[in-house]
């Protein structure tokens, strides 16, 4: 592998993200924690086969073939997706193919879905484009509960009596 310096004259390896952290034992400084800390970038450059899971705010302007699972999700305008997003919000202003679970989803403009979206609130922008399947989760169903298979309806003169 080869390494170049930066301008500060600190070692890179290139393809590698290199991340700040307090201590070697500790935590990493950066982070895209619940407290609101810094989100975790997946830049242009990087495309991921498999599932990807961060605690915090995910920001993804790279690509992602796999299921996506954080606490927040925003997806950059040449970002994509193909596979399942599971978030309590999700903010796409790129591409998406597969399904969405969230309690909050913002389609912004320009976005391009492809996907079933199970949400608590919806907000589709002017120019943004939708393709597949709406369902509104209650407020007490957990997002997990909507990855469960839905009953198949009763249709009338289907063999009980009335």
């Amino acid at each position: 592998m080869f390494f170049r310096k930066n301008k500060r004259g600190e070692a890179e390896a290139p393809g590698k993200a290199l991340v700040a952290t307090g201590s070697r034992s500790g935590p990493p400084a950066i982070s895209g924690d619940r407290r609101g800390g810094a989100p975790t970038i997946l830049g242009s450059d990087l495309m991921i086969t498999g599932d990807v899971t961060a605690d915090g705010h995910l920001l993804i302007d790279g690509r992602i073939q796999g299921s996506v699972e954080a606490r927040l999700v925003t997806l950059g305008r040449d970002g994509e997706i193909n596979g399942r997003i599971e978030a309590d919000e999700v903010v796409l202003h790129g591409l998406v193919r597969g399904s969405v679970h969230a309690r909050r989803v913002h389609l912004i403009r320009g976005c391009r879905v492809f996907a079933d979206i199970h949400h608590d609130v919806l907000q589709i922008d002017e120019g943004a484009y939708l393709e597949g399947a709406i369902k509104r989760l209650t407020s007490s169903e957990p997002v997990a509960a909507a990855l469960a298979e839905p009953p198949l309806p009763a249709f009338p003169g289907g063999g009980t009596d009335r």
